[in-house]
């Protein structure tokens, strides 16, 4: 990939720099908890200090081939494994189609959150990180596809229709697992999103359905207890029976997919206001269905250069009744401030309190650990854009 994309960038170089366009992020910082057991599938916290947990580059390349017609590109590094990988997040073709539609077509990110397309840039949100009791209910990020963006204008408000469909290919993060990769993949993937826009900010509203398949690296084992603790990572990605059908190596899980999520952002004198809902529904193709839900509610107070922020979070799970994977329920709340150095510099700190419900352990990786308590987490975090 890296080779594919340096060798893309020479091939641009006999064209005039007036078409190429060069943009780039990066956040950095230092996150820790009370708690040695790894909190977060994406984030990996624990008790030791990480410099890497919170940390990302991107770069983003727009080459514009004609008046209605550009390429863009954003590459983007961040942790995965205690080192980082690099990987193309947006490689597509855009065309505008019309003054109100445009097509695109490549490697184009899921619109499955209020904050999907900068997921990435500290820079377009308050938090350090997306409130993880929504942003983790996504299985995917990404997709290869084709969608439309048609715009219009209805009552003095501008309204989104942004319909998509494609395949994807994802992997789980090995370090979450005890062996191999654990790979999730789909042809048949389609959505849309709505979003109205106004003078006091955007609603939306986002619907995905899509027919997954589940399947492991050979290099894993089948002793039991390799499989019990593949079921336990997972968390409601394990359909009744799954230590059975986990010991057919090889053999992909089938299930389908609904991800259904509504949200806003507004503006109301100096207070700013973000909320999302979010449901994940998983039905497996051997029977029983698993149901997972998370909501959040941010306000930040803008005065002068310092924002202060209040983010209230939830996690509620719905287990197939013959599941071998117990749920993962948590509430959460974050206190922050953030000083804007300039336009392009912010500086954010962050106190959070997660506590497990309901007996379970809440979004611990491995989700046996129940009884371990309330979790303090600390993070420091500088964004950038240039």
């Amino acid at each position: 990939m890296k080779n594919n994309f340096l060798l893309f960038l020479l091939c641009l170089l006999p064209y005039s720099l007036h078409a190429f366009e060069l943009r780039g992020f990066f956040t950095t910082g230092i996150s820790f908890s009370d708690n040695k057991n790894q909190l977060y599938r994406f984030s990996q916290i624990n008790e030791d200090i990480s410099y890497l947990s919170d940390s990302v580059a991107g770069l983003q390349f727009d080459f514009e081939v004609s008046d209605q017609t550009k390429i863009i590109m954003q590459a983007v590094a961040k942790n995965n494994n205690d080192h980082f990988d690099v990987s193309m997040d947006w490689l597509y073709i855009t065309h505008q189609l019309s003054s109100h539609t445009t097509f695109r077509g490549g490697r184009i990110l899921l619109p499955l959150f209020l904050r999907s397309s900068t997921i990435d840039v500290g820079l377009s949100y308050p938090w350090i990180r997306p409130p993880a009791e929504v942003y983790e209910l996504g299985l995917f990020k990404g997709m290869g596809g084709v969608d439309l963006l048609f715009k219009t204008s209805m009552l003095e408000r501008e309204v989104l229709l942004h319909p998509f469909a494609g395949e994807i290919s994802e992997e789980l993060a090995t370090s979450v697992l005890p062996g191999g990769d654990v790979s999730i993949t789909s042809e048949a993937l389609w959505g849309i999103e709505s979003r109205v826009l106004s003078r006091y900010g955007e609603t939306r509203v986002a619907y995905m359905n899509a027919d997954v398949q589940l399947e492991l690296d050979p290099s894993f084992g089948a002793s039991v207890d390799v499989l019990t603790s593949i079921v336990s990572s997972l968390g409601t990605l394990a359909p009744p029976s799954a230590t059975a059908q986990l010991s057919l190596l090889g053999a992909p899980i089938s299930a389908d997919s609904s991800f259904t999520s509504i949200g806003g952002h507004y503006l109301v004198g100096n207070v700013e206001i973000l909320w999302e809902a979010a449901n994940r529904r998983i039905s497996f193709a051997g029977g029983g269905a698993s149901k997972t839900r998370g909501y959040y509610v941010t306000l930040m107070w803008d005065h002068d250069k310092y924002q202060p922020t209040l983010t209230l979070a939830r996690r509620d799970e719905h287990p197939a009744s013959d599941s071998a994977s117990p749920a993962q329920e948590q509430d959460s709340i974050t206190l922050g401030i953030q000083r804007r150095l300039d336009h392009k510099i912010l500086v954010k700190t962050e106190i959070s309190n997660v506590h497990p419900r309901n007996g379970t352990a809440g979004l611990l990786v491995n989700n046996t650990l129940a009884g371990e308590g309330d979790l303090t987490v600390f993070n420091l975090a500088v964004n950038a854009q240039f």
